[in-house]
């Protein structure tokens, strides 16, 4: 069961995250991060890094020196599926929008999302809206 209508509640004039949210302003930039990361690890410049990415060198050197992209911790199982779409996108096997959508879809599918949701936010414990 999810929130009941009214969703999203406000609260001291703040307005509840979604999950939606929370994805495109934690995740989706620690997950560039960690992209980039592996990337530079494997000796890549960060203009090519920048290129694979479709994102800016400022914004790859940002993501390096954990300037951008340091909120959101990822486990060692998630961290492998990282190194394998970093490796995928580096070769151009596929591109860095087809991978950071299938990371993003992964990390909703584990659960991840609502841990890190109810974390953030006060989340019923019978809401599923992440995993939708």
């Amino acid at each position: 069961m999810c929130p009941p209508l009214g969703w999203p509640v406000k609260k001291e004039n703040k307005t509840e995250k979604h999950p939606q949210e929370i994805e495109v302003w934690y995740v989706l930039p620690s997950l560039r991060r960690e992209l980039a990361k592996k990337m530079a690890e494997k000796a890549l410049a960060q203009k090519q890094i920048a290129k694979l990415l479709g994102i800016t060198e400022a914004a790859v050197s940002q993501y390096l020196s954990a300037k951008r992209g340091k909120e959101v911790k990822f486990g060692k199982e998630f961290e492998g599926k990282i190194r394998e779409k970093a490796k995928e996108v580096s070769e151009g096997r596929v591109s860095a929008y087809e991978a950071l959508s299938s990371l993003c879809r992964d990390f909703r599918e584990s659960g991840e999302l609502c841990f890190l949701h109810r974390k953030m936010e006060k989340v019923p414990k019978s809401c599923t809206l992440c995993m939708k």
